[in-house]
């Protein structure tokens, strides 16, 4: 931080400095300490709050005896109770340096035991001082109490679970291709069996046809394992082959969310229908690609009203004024736009 300040004019190292521009600045330094964080407060708040009314309307129902409002009900209970959990970890990731306050033993029985994470970037991911297979046995190790045979036999399974040959346990990640590196990642995501796992960028880097593989080998895994599985992605391809729901995000808000036949189909929010429009279809007519004009607002000084409004063309004045309620037009299928159940009485914004 003195280095910092130090860098941003030379400001004296005195906490009662009264010199008006190093206050200035120091006060805007103490704002930059955690911008995310509280960015991504303000967006739990408010998803927190959309669950509870969701929680409201159809806890009366589910009273009354309706079987679909239970289920409904036990639905957004649980995000509902995730939610909040998510909420009291983040409230306590107070000290400067970003770590939770005391929260280290509970936190290491969920990582990678019960979620574990594919990180983007293959290529970089793993330690090129260490052999893949050894970065794999201290990943079990870490969490297990398990000795060094019985790890390298556990990652011996793994390695023939994604498809990579035995003999190259002892390889460095240097040896390995593009997509064996990813497949190693997986493999360590694998490791101990969690209940969900996290792949974010998953075909990064990838040729297509390894994408496609790898891909295929997810799925045939997560089948096996009867995992959740959350991909992260810009790839609309490899969302469409691999979800069963689609949450597609823009400025740190979920903009829509539904079952992935529905989203493509009967899409309800015009950020959807952009991104859609500027991929290419291998069916029907041949079409101009389209992109989004304008750029991504900032995180921290978002728009007002609805943050897609800049570069939206069915903009209009309470769009740039009042913030947009999820629109839940039929069960499962929810947008965060003004005119979603306009767009849904009309048959959607894109028809494939």
């Amino acid at each position: 931080m003195e280095a910092l300040k130090a860098k941003l004019g030379g400001i004296p190292k005195t906490p009662n400095d009264s010199n008006p521009d190093a206050v200035a600045i120091e006060e805007r330094i103490e704002k930059l300490e955690d911008p995310l964080a509280d960015t991504y407060r303000k967006y739990l708040a408010k998803e927190i709050n959309v669950l509870r009314s969701r929680l409201e309307a159809v806890a009366d129902r589910a009273e009354a005896g309706d079987p679909k409002a239970r289920r409904l009900l036990g639905e957004a209970t649980a995000r509902y109770e995730a939610a909040n959990q998510e909420g009291d970890l983040l409230a306590i990731t107070r000290l400067k340096d970003g770590r939770l306050r005391g929260y280290h033993p509970k936190l290491n029985a969920i990582r990678w035991k019960q979620v574990s994470i594919v990180f983007q970037g293959a290529m970089n991911a793993l330690n090129p001082v260490y052999t893949v297979g050894d970065q794999i046995v201290e990943a079990i190790q870490a969490h297990e109490d398990m000795d060094d045979y019985e790890s390298r036999n556990r990652v011996v399974e793994l390695y023939k679970l994604v498809g990579i040959p035995v003999d190259r346990i002892d390889n460095y990640p240097h040896e390995y291709s593009g997509g064996m590196k990813q497949r190693a990642m997986i493999a360590m995501a694998l490791a101990l069996n969690p209940k969900l796992v996290i792949m974010d960028e998953p075909t990064t880097a990838l040729d297509v046809i390894t994408a496609s593989k790898i891909m295929d080998e997810v799925l045939a895994i997560q089948k096996a394992l009867r995992m959740t599985l959350i991909i992260i992605s810009h790839d609309v391809s490899t969302v469409a082959k691999v979800a069963d729901r689609i949450a597609v995000m823009y400025a740190g808000q979920i903009v829509e969310e539904a079952p992935s036949q529905d989203l493509f189909h009967r899409t309800l929010h015009p950020y959807t229908e952009g991104l859609l429009g500027a991929f290419p279809s291998v069916k029907g007519e041949k079409h101009r690609l389209e992109a989004i004009p304008g750029s991504p607002p900032s995180l921290l000084t978002p728009p007002s009203g609805c943050r897609f409004h800049p570069r939206c063309k069915y903009a209009k004045d309470i769009c740039t004024s009042t913030e947009p309620p999820y629109v839940v037009p039929e069960a499962g299928h929810r947008a965060l736009c003004h005119f979603s159940q306009d767009f849904f009485s009309e048959g959607g914004l894109t028809r494939t």
